[in-house]
């Protein structure tokens, strides 16, 4: 940690030297400011979304219309934060951080409308990245979003992501075989 204006800062995490604006699949999570349940719930191991959870849902859909050279992977909207993958499929002027805040602005907007806390700061400062490094680690990744409202869930009793996977591959191998038997 260091010292900013006489105030402790973690350190960022984005990669020192990386061109944010560069091809590639990132993904992201960003989180509500306090960590608050503004979204929904999650209930039997899915997300409901209330209709400030439905609303950046939308903003986050529609982002491929302000910025023309991405695509959108899988996203899930949680109570107090969501995961996305962004594709930038050319280099571009604008760096995945543009895009992350144009996202909460408008979105930060239309919370605060529907919540009727106008003013207020739905987002946390700054939001986690990472660079997605080949098929695996997307696949990897796409799994962890998807199931995102499992790990939720069953993280509230202390299970690490890996115990998930193999319970959910077990659910799946044993569905797969009650349908071909």
């Amino acid at each position: 940690m260091s010292l900013f204006q006489n105030k402790y800062r973690i350190e960022t995490a984005h990669l020192k030297d990386y061109d944010y604006s560069s091809e590639g699949d990132y993904y992201v999570t960003i989180c509500t400011n306090n960590k608050q349940n503004i979204f929904g719930f999650v209930e039997d191991k899915r997300m409901v979304l209330n209709p400030a959870g439905i609303a950046t849902g939308e903003h986050w859909q529609h982002l491929p219309e302000d910025f023309k050279n991405i695509t959108l992977g899988d996203f899930v909207i949680m109570p107090d934060h969501m995961h996305g993958i962004i594709r930038i499929n050319k280099k571009t002027v604008k760096t995945l951080h543009n895009m992350i805040r144009v996202f909460k602005s408008k979105s930060g907007i239309q919370i605060n409308r529907i919540n009727g806390t106008q003013g207020s700061k739905p987002w946390q400062t700054g939001f986690y990245d990472r660079v997605i490094r080949g098929e695996i680690e997307y696949f990897f990744v796409t799994e962890y979003i998807l199931n995102n409202p499992l790990v939720y869930e069953f993280g509230k009793e202390g299970k690490e992501w890996y115990e998930l996977f193999e319970e959910r591959n077990n659910q799946q191998n044993k569905q797969n075989n009650n349908e071909t038997a």
